[in-house]
């Protein structure tokens, strides 16, 4: 499979697995761009941390990514017992884009999935869900998001699939973790999707950071802010895999 595996020390128990699915707007990014991200996750809840290295849009739009991250997490549960973990303890991960496609492939999937975490998720391709679009954030736009899922949908994709505020009936999410800084112009799609799951009975812990930009767990992992939010996410996915 192709794919970048993080973990601590070898041991005699079997460990959990965090599938982490690398940002870049659909169409840019690597797994080892966001080493420094799922060494930390590994060292911290004990798992085995594995980043697909999924094809990228516009050369290969919706469904190929989530396809490939399939494969991977198919891959992960055929070799349990040579990474000695434990298939019935998954954890999906996703920062940016790569919420958006975690959470399509916890929709998909048959594997019992224990939580999707998302940082700064693309939720929704639609121009009145990225409302927040004044310069607020340095990082990402909404022009730059509309660009993202224009390349990632295709021509003629099916956005019912692809697009997460698309998704029939959500209930069949297992329990989501959503985190967003304040100055991101996804807060609406953001908390539009959280509420959602709210009202429909799924579990979810929602965290939105103050005067943060997007991606900044990435981007400004130094900054005490960011520190907090990944600590947040460290004790929800310990909690999830335990």
């Amino acid at each position: 499979m192709d794919a970048r595996l993080y973990e601590t020390a070898h041991g005699s128990t079997q460990r959990p697995v965090i599938l982490y699915v690398h940002g870049g707007g659909f169409t840019a990014g690597a797994p080892e761009l966001f080493d420094q991200a799922c060494d930390h996750l590994a060292r911290e809840t004990g798992a085995v941390v594995i980043s697909p290295r999924y094809r990228l849009a516009p050369d290969y739009p919706h469904p190929a990514a989530v396809n490939d991250c399939a494969t991977v997490l198919d891959g992960i549960v055929a070799m349990e017992s040579d990474l000695a973990c434990d298939s019935t303890r998954i954890a999906m991960a996703g920062v940016s884009a790569g919420g958006a496609i975690a959470v399509s492939l916890a929709y998909a999937t048959a594997l019992p999935v224990r939580l999707v975490l998302m940082q700064s998720p693309l939720l929704d391709d639609r121009p009145h869900a990225t409302g927040l679009d004044d310069g607020r954030d340095p990082i990402w736009s909404a022009k730059a998001a509309r660009g993202a899922w224009k390349a990632y949908l295709g021509p003629g994709g099916t956005r019912s699939a692809a697009v997460p505020a698309e998704l029939e009936d959500l209930r069949r999410l297992p329990p989501v973790y959503m985190s967003v800084g304040s100055r991101e112009v996804t807060v609406p799609e953001t908390l539009a999707f959280s509420g959602r799951l709210a009202e429909l009975g799924v579990p979810v812990e929602f965290h939105m950071w103050d005067g943060m930009p997007h991606g900044f767990e990435i981007k400004q992992s130094d900054n005490v802010v960011a520190r907090a939010s990944t600590q947040a996410a460290v004790e929800a996915l310990r909690r999830a895999l335990d």
